[in-house]
């Protein structure tokens, strides 16, 4: 149902452009695409008088997937409100002492050929800051989003492939893989050799 109310609002945005999305379609829109990718929790305010969006999340565990949050709210409003002039996406713990260790900020009109966008990381004390030119350099920063397919090249289908089998035989430590992939493979209409093939090759993928 998310899915499908992100695709109604994206051609309401795409179509018809005379008749612009209020602040609330953008927002829910958004919240839909977001769903599968952000944990929930997190504030989104989007003002179209001035065309931008900020998303406020809070939680120290989430650290290590802040690169892949980025790159999933920047591919969602891409999608969804394309002429947004500002996006500020912000990373804390919660406390009113640290409102926020993580910053990133970009503003797709002004940097489109420039950069992808700007990093500042207040975790030392003192802000340092990062100018992320491309997606290259916020997987540099975020090594982990490796692991999600970002930039690789996977397509989605087999990323999402590759996880489910690898959970299956995450949660099955009494048998061998060998076994589990004899009697998994015709699900996905392959031989086990041909799944243990797809295995490997979007592992050298995703890791090398």
């Amino acid at each position: 149902m998310k899915k499908l109310l992100a695709a109604l609002l994206t051609l309401i945005l795409l179509c018809a452009p005379a008749l612009a999305a209020s602040e609330s379609e953008i927002a829910s829109a958004l919240d839909a695409a977001l769903a599968e990718h952000l944990p929930s929790g997190y504030t989104l305010d989007v003002s179209t008088s001035y065309a931008t969006i900020d998303l406020h999340l809070i939680g120290m565990d989430y650290i290590t997937d802040y690169g892949s949050y980025i790159y999933y709210l920047m591919e969602a409003v891409a999608d969804i409100y394309p002429d947004v002039e500002r996006v500020e996406f912000s990373l804390s713990d919660g406390s009113l002492t640290n409102p926020s260790f993580l910053e990133f900020t970009a503003r797709p009109q002004l940097w489109a050929d420039i950069r992808y966008g700007e990093l500042i990381d207040y975790r030392s004390g003192s802000p340092i800051e990062y100018d992320i030119k491309t997606l290259d350099d916020l997987i540099a920063l975020f090594p982990a989003m490796a692991a999600d397919g970002i930039g690789s090249g996977i397509s989605q289908s087999d990323l999402d492939l590759y996880n489910e089998v690898m959970d299956i035989l995450n949660s099955d430590y009494t048998r061998s893989e060998e076994e589990i992939l004899e009697e998994i493979a015709p699900n996905y209409g392959m031989t086990s050799d041909e799944l243990y093939t797809f295995l490997l090759d979007v592992m050298e993928q995703l890791y090398s």
